[in-house]
């Protein structure tokens, strides 16, 4: 755990844990509500769900292979990340006040899984970046914090959702990734060093990291 403790690494891990809590949130309400919000109020079946999340999965990949890379070889990474997690906690808002929208929800789940592409690949390669630590090494411990994010999301989304409505889980969501923004935005001082390493090697990185999430 000392590894955590690395100021550059440590402000990374701070933005994969909310990073990865977004990521999970559409996904939990489902499985552990008793009344679901995408039966009950939108009609769908196995189906129209596996549809979605089918349509989130291709957004996600195109974006964390292909564009992902374009774009840090034109931007430093700070700021792809200072912009896309603003834009996640704007889909996220969105799709919470939209969530009775059949339409309108799958819609947000698509445009996340494009800005969750990118982020899944700049993150990751930014954490590899952060700190003189071997690469195994800062891998292991960004991958520790960042699951426990996903780990957080069903229990969390699931109580809010009991608690209160549907809507509330995505805003919480978007809470937590707009905190996300903030922590690399007063850290900036200390991630400057990553905006300088090249991106030569992202394409293999995000390929990589894809089939990782994937298993």
């Amino acid at each position: 755990m000392g590894n955590v403790r690395h100021e550059d690494l440590c402000r990374s891990n701070e933005c994969g844990s909310p990073y990865r809590y977004r990521r999970s949130s559409p996904h939990s309400i489902r499985p552990r509500c008793p009344q679901p919000p995408w039966e009950e109020h939108l009609g769908f079946g196995a189906m129209g769900i596996g549809l979605t999340f089918f349509g989130w999965g291709v957004a996600l990949a195109v974006t964390s292979v292909w564009v992902a890379p374009l774009l840090m070889r034109r931007m430093a990474r700070t700021r792809i990340i200072l912009v896309v997690l603003p834009l996640l906690a704007i889909d996220l808002i969105a799709a919470g006040l939209l969530v009775a929208n059949a339409a309108a929800l799958v819609a947000c789940i698509v445009v996340g899984g494009l800005l969750l592409g990118v982020m899944n690949t700049v993150l990751t390669e930014a954490v590899m970046e952060a700190t003189d630590l071997p690469r195994s090494v800062a891998s292991s411990a960004y991958s520790a914090v960042r699951f426990l994010g996903g780990a957080m999301a069903p229990p969390i989304a699931a109580l809010l959702w009991h608690a209160f409505n549907a809507t509330v889980p995505y805003l919480f969501a978007a809470a937590s990734v707009l905190l996300a923004a903030l922590s690399v935005l007063l850290g900036r001082r200390a991630l400057a060093h990553i905006d300088d390493e090249p991106a030569d090697t992202t394409t293999e990185d995000a390929a990589a990291i894809l089939v990782g999430d994937a298993s």
